[in-house]
């Protein structure tokens, strides 16, 4: 296949941006060397997490001029795209070469970390005072901060092995037998219990301090391993992301993992929250750095990338 042209552009600088900014000549090397590694970053869209990428970003260089640092690189659209056999529904792309994503991550923190973007805040003031009310001696809280030019209202759980085994544990703790391992179960139950007492504190605060008002908020959860999984939920109804988040509905998430990985390797994988409830597919990244994902989702992506290209000319 005829490879597709790739352009060359400015994905970051020492301007300060429209948020009030200022990357340092420091961070855009790290950024670059990132960009150079074995690891790719991936060609988005809007910044928008439910969007599957559209290709990599590659061969990054500085550049000085008019007394401003600029990041240059290549945005690579993926040069391969197929049908996938065994579900018409889903759409594969990708390149010849390996090219693995470096946002993938396999290794849990050691306490669950709660981020959000300052900007999605009407201060850094109430932006810090939500970090009060939500701070816990077992939480890690830290700035997620995305450049879209009006970044829709956003949380972040990187939640920890504890919390992933509980949720595995759950339906078959009480069937151990042994005392010891009873004691271990009631242990994490409870732990888990107390840790979805703090999710439902964190989503209101989220949901009444976060802007704008008038948008979703997202809610993300993040399972570090192999593959990384994770789970989006655009709503401010905190009693709809709690129920959806039992054995009996995660269960979904675990079956529907386990019958994609007998036809592919995968590294990461996204599930969305529907109105009802449940969590549905959306797309996958795999070991060698293809995106296999719904064509619904793709063809948003398309369509959005699209729109800004337009009023960009």
């Amino acid at each position: 296949m005829k490879s597709k042209e790739i352009k060359k552009v400015i994905i970051s600088s020492t301007h300060v941006d429209s948020h009030g900014d200022q990357m340092s000549l420091q961070a855009l090397e790290q950024l670059r060397d990132k960009t150079n590694s074995g690891r790719r970053i991936r060609f988005g869209v809007d910044h928008n997490r439910e969007f599957p990428p559209k290709g990599i970003i590659s061969n990054a260089d500085i550049i000085e001029k008019d007394g401003y640092h600029y990041v240059i690189a290549e945005c690579r659209e993926y040069e391969i795209i197929e049908e996938i056999s065994w579900d018409n529904t889903l759409q594969k792309e990708y390149f010849e070469e390996a090219t693995p994503f470096a946002e993938v991550q396999k290794t849990p923190p050691e306490i669950t970390g709660v981020s959000a973007d300052p900007h999605n805040f009407e201060s850094y003031q109430k932006y810090e005072r939500f970090l009060r009310r939500i701070s816990s001696p077992e939480i890690a809280t830290a700035e997620s901060i995305r450049k879209a030019a009006v970044p829709n209202p956003e949380i972040i759980f990187t939640l920890t092995k504890g919390a992933l085994i509980y949720q595995i544990l759950k339906p078959f703790a009480k069937k151990i037998g042994e005392k010891v391992a009873d004691k271990v179960a009631d242990a994490t139950l409870k732990k888990g219990e107390q840790f979805y007492s703090y999710l439902r504190k964190v989503i209101i605060e989220a949901a009444n301090s976060c802007v704008p008002k008038k948008q979703p908020l997202m809610v993300v959860f993040e399972l570090n391993g192999e593959p990384q999984i994770e789970l989006l939920a655009k709503t401010r109804d905190h009693d709809l992301i709690l129920k959806s988040l039992t054995p009996r509905k995660l269960k979904m998430v675990k079956d529907e993992i386990k019958f994609l990985e007998k036809n592919l390797e995968i590294d990461k994988i996204q599930f969305i929250l529907t109105a009802k409830g449940k969590w549905k597919f959306n797309y996958l990244l795999t070991k060698q750095g293809a995106s296999v994902g719904k064509k619904t989702a793709i063809k948003k992506r398309d369509k959005r990338l699209q729109i800004i290209s337009e009023g960009n000319n």
